[in-house]
């Protein structure tokens, strides 16, 4: 076996076995009716982790919201001469069609308008004008649930995003219960890091009822494609990406630190 088959064949094993473990271990957990945001770095993301969260929930008849921090505009930064502003109109147009299919209305979604590729991190520039931004939203939505990507999910705008929310809600007056979703971590995450993930309450949500509305939204933003490379507007996902999230339920991990 060649050293890149072996490379290949070793991360693959590490992520079946990150895989089992989280999902062994997660609790099953009530569908609650109170009111629910939803921090999504860039448009697909949501769906990924919470389109089924987010289906039960609208179907219930309770207030969902729906934040994304970018317009996804840099997905084929390094595939093709789309202007970026093309691809960032495309997916906010999939995010409001994606989001329709699992009965999100317009009014549910908005948008930060932050550079995709580059969220503010801790200590950089424009960090607190973000954290500010979001803490007018949160004061006007006042949700009873706020879902977050995970500060481990191995992906820089995911986690620099989990940063932005945790410092939003520190000074809060009422309250809210956060959780982290995982979207790369599933794909990414090392074995070293795999403890520290475990300490958290891990919990799993039945979404049986509203998976094939799920499955429906995520091929939507996967089978529209841009006309100038073929691929699709999302960009392309590693192989094997998606079949963590084609499960009857979804995993989310319940912060340790509420509001």
């Amino acid at each position: 076996m060649c050293p890149l088959s072996l490379n290949y064949s070793l991360k693959k094993v590490r992520r079946r076995l990150i895989d089992g473990v989280i999902r062994f271990l997660a609790q099953p957990a009530e569908v609650t009716a109170g009111s629910l945001l939803i921090i999504a770095p860039h448009p697909d993301d949501e769906v990924f982790a919470c389109g089924g969260l987010i289906a039960l929930k609208k179907d219930m008849g309770a207030k969902v919201a729906v934040v994304f921090f970018t317009d996804g505009e840099a997905s084929h930064k390094g595939c093709c001469n789309t202007a970026s502003e093309k691809i960032g109109s495309a997916r906010r147009r999939l995010a409001a069609e994606s989001g329709e299919i699992l009965g999100l209305k317009s009014e549910d979604i908005f948008w930060q308008g932050l550079p995709d590729g580059n969220i503010p991190e801790r200590n950089g520039p424009d960090f607190n004008k973000a954290v500010e931004s979001l803490r007018k939203l949160i004061d006007e939505i006042k949700p009873y649930e706020i879902y977050v990507p995970h500060y481990r999910d191995c992906w820089p705008d995911h986690e620099a995003a989990s940063t932005i929310v945790r410092e939003t809600i520190k000074p809060v007056n009422y309250q809210c219960e956060l959780y982290y979703y995982p979207v790369w971590m599933w794909h990414n995450l090392r074995l070293r890091l795999l403890p520290e993930i475990l300490k958290t309450k891990i919990i799993r949500i039945d979404i049986g009822a509203v998976l094939e509305r799920k499955k429906t939204a995520i091929d939507h933003y996967l089978s529209v494609l841009n006309p100038d490379c073929g691929k699709p507007y999302c960009g392309n996902l590693p192989e094997g990406f998606t079949n963590h999230f084609q499960y009857a339920y979804e995993i989310f991990f319940r912060a340790e630190k509420q509001c």
